[in-house]
C-alpha cells in the first residue's frame, strides 16, 4: 500500500477526533490525540503488509471520533 494513503487515513481520523474534542481542556485534548497516535502506530506496526483496509480496520475498532471525544 502507498504509505501516504495510510498516513492520510490516520491524519483524517485524528483531525476528526481533534475537532470533536474542542470542548476538552487543551492539555487533555493533546494527551488524547497523542495516546491515539501511539495506539495507531503500534497497531500499524503489526500489519504485514500494511494495507489501506488494515489501517481502516484499526480506525474502525477505535470507534467514532465523536464518541471518543465524549468519553474523554
Amino acid at each position: 500500500m502507498n504509505q501516504t494513503r495510510g498516513d492520510a487515513l490516520v491524519a483524517d481520523y485524528l483531525e476528526r477526533v481533534w475537532e470533536a474534542a474542542a470542548g476538552l481542556d487543551p492539555v487533555r485534548r493533546e494527551e488524547l490525540i497523542q495516546d491515539l497516535r501511539e495506539h495507531i502506530a503500534a497497531a500499524r506496526a503489526e500489519l504485514s503488509p500494511e494495507t489501506e483496509a488494515g489501517v481502516q480496520t484499526i480506525l474502525d475498532r477505535l470507534g467514532d471520533p465523536a464518541v471518543i471525544a465524549a468519553e474523554a
